[in-house]
C-alpha cells in the first residue's frame, strides 16, 4: 500500500536534514560534502516508497544540497584565484626588491669602477708628469731682456713648458751674423787651422736651473746675466737636449729679436716681443 503523506517520523528525519541542508546554503562547506550527502539522499530517495509529499520534500533536500555544492565550489575557486593573486602580488613586491637591490649593487660597482678610473686617470697623468719631469718633455729655456740701460740690458730666462726645468745652463757667445759665432783675432804664426777659424771664448757661462713654468715673457726669471747691446748666439742645455738661441738686443726701441731652435736645427720659437 503506497503511503498517503509524511509521518512523525518523517518530520522527525526530514527536519534535521533540511536545516543542515540550508546551513550549508547559507555557509558552504569545503567541496565535496554536500555532493556526498546529495549522494546519500539519492540514494535513500531510490530505495524508499515515499508519497508525493514526501518526494516533493527530499527533492527540495537535495536541490538545496546540490546548489550548496554549487556555491562551496565558487567560494573555493574565489579563495584560490585571491590566494593565487596575493602569491602574485607578494613574487612581484620579491622580484621589484631584488631588482632594486640588484640596481643599488650595479650603481655601486659601477660607482666604484668610476672611482677606480679617476685614480687611474689621476696615476697616469702623475706618472706622465714625473716622466716630464725627468725627460725635460721637450722643453727648453731661453734668455730675453727685461731691462735696457744705457749701454746694457739686463736679462731674463723663460722657460718653455708647464713642468720645473732641473738643468738650464747657457753659454753665450757674440754673434758675428745670424747664427754664427763672432770669430776671435787670428793668431801669429799660423799652425793649424784652428788658428785661422777660432772662435772667441764664451762671455757668460750660468747654470740658471731649476727654473719654475713660465706663462709669458714678461714672468722670467730674473738672472745675474747683463749684455751689451749687439748680438748674441746662445747654447742652451737642459737635462737631455740641446737648443740654440739667436738673440738680438737693439739699442734703439727697446725691442729685440730672438729664435730658438733645437739640435736638428728646427724652429721651436719665434718672436720679437716688446716690453712695455
Amino acid at each position: 500500500m503506497r503511503p498517503v503523506g509524511i509521518t512523525w517520523a518523517d518530520c522527525v528525519f526530514l527536519i534535521p536534514l533540511g536545516s543542515w541542508a540550508l546551513y550549508w546554503l547559507m555557509f558552504p562547506p569545503s567541496p565535496g560534502y554536500a555532493m556526498g550527502l546529495l549522494a546519500v539522499v539519492a540514494i535513500f530517495m531510490a530505495v524508499k516508497d515515499m508519497s508525493k509529499p514526501e518526494k516533493a520534500f527530499w527533492l527540495v533536500i537535495a536541490t538545496v544540497l546540490f546548489l550548496a555544492e554549487l556555491k562551496s565550489i565558487r567560494r573555493d575557486r574565489a579563495e584560490y584565484e585571491e590566494l593565487a593573486h596575493y602569491a602574485r602580488f607578494q613574487e612581484g613586491l620579491n622580484f621589484k626588491a631584488i631588482l632594486t637591490q640588484n640596481q643599488r649593487d650595479f650603481d655601486n660597482a659601477l660607482g666604484k669602477m668610476g672611482d677606480l678610473a679617476i685614480l687611474s686617470r689621476k696615476a697616469v697623468k702623475l706618472s706622465y708628469e714625473t716622466v716630464k719631469q725627468i725627460t725635460g718633455a721637450g722643453q727648453y729655456c731661453y734668455l730675453v731682456d727685461v731691462y735696457h740701460g744705457e749701454k746694457s740690458v739686463s736679462i731674463a730666462v723663460v722657460n718653455s713648458g708647464s713642468v720645473p726645468l732641473e738643468l738650464c745652463r747657457v753659454v753665450v757667445y757674440e754673434a758675428d751674423g745670424p747664427w754664427r759665432v763672432k770669430s776671435a783675432p787670428v793668431s801669429s804664426p799660423i799652425t793649424s787651422s784652428r788658428d785661422v777659424f777660432q772662435p772667441t771664448k764664451p762671455i757668460a757661462d750660468a747654470e740658471l736651473g731649476p727654473l719654475q713654468p713660465s706663462k709669458g715673457i714678461l714672468e722670467g726669471a730674473t738672472t745675474p746675466l747683463e749684455l751689451p747691446y749687439g748680438s748674441y748666439l746662445i747654447r742652451i742645455y737642459t737635462r737631455n737636449d740641446q737648443f740654440t738661441e739667436m738673440l738680438d738686443l737693439k739699442e734703439h726701441g727697446r725691442a729685440f729679436n730672438l729664435e730658438v731652435r733645437d739640435a736638428n736645427g728646427r724652429t721651436v720659437h719665434f718672436g720679437s716681443p716688446k716690453l712695455p
